[in-house]
């Protein structure tokens, strides 16, 4: 159990570096404008979160598809479905918190 979470530990952490990595380098130079940089982070973020997004609902899917009539499998899918909606709306909600955050604080 230990080694799995130091593997999971260590992959992260590279994960981390080579994000913060592409983060800082912007159009193949390095910048330190915090305006570029607010923006890689935000727009990287936005990618991770539209790609669960579509494994979520793609999971709720083969969650309806496998219930086969059951009604606890019907309602575990419909839940998965519940939560990825209200996921969905939660993060297109702290997506237009930032932009309207960002736009107002680094206005220029």
């Amino acid at each position: 159990m230990k080694k799995t979470n130091l593997l999971f530990s260590t992959l992260l952490f590279v994960f981390f570096l080579t994000t913060v990595a592409s983060v800082v380098i912007a159009n193949g130079t390095q910048t330190t404008d915090i305006n570029v940089i607010l923006g890689n982070i935000r727009g990287l973020v936005w990618e991770i979160f539209a790609t669960l997004v579509v494994i979520c609902f793609i999971w709720a899917g083969v969650l309806f598809l496998t219930a086969e009539g059951d009604p606890q499998k019907l309602e575990k899918a419909k839940q998965a479905f519940f939560w990825g909606v209200i996921g969905t709306l939660v993060g297109i909600l702290a997506y237009s918190i930032t932009s309207i955050m960002m736009n107002e604080i680094f206005r220029q």
